[in-house]
């Protein structure tokens, strides 16, 4: 996919800090978007499988969005 320029803060302990410390370009954003609506696709070679795209994407935990104050 060539997407050569990024960066991911990582932790003291070394895990990938996920809440908002991955940066690239918005071009590769768009690669990325583009291999999941290809269903793991990219140019005609299969990079991850359709199950795993599948799996990745589907949201199964209802997440609130609602700032009610009680």
């Amino acid at each position: 996919m060539r997407i050569e320029e990024y960066k991911w803060t990582v932790s003291p302990t070394g895990s990938g800090m996920t809440a908002g410390s991955f940066f690239m370009k918005p071009i590769d954003f768009f690669k990325v978007i583009s291999l999941v609506k290809q269903k793991g696709n990219w140019n005609g070679k299969q990079l991850v499988s359709e199950a795993w795209i599948e799996k990745s994407t589907n949201c199964t935990i209802n997440i609130d969005f609602s700032f009610t104050r009680y």
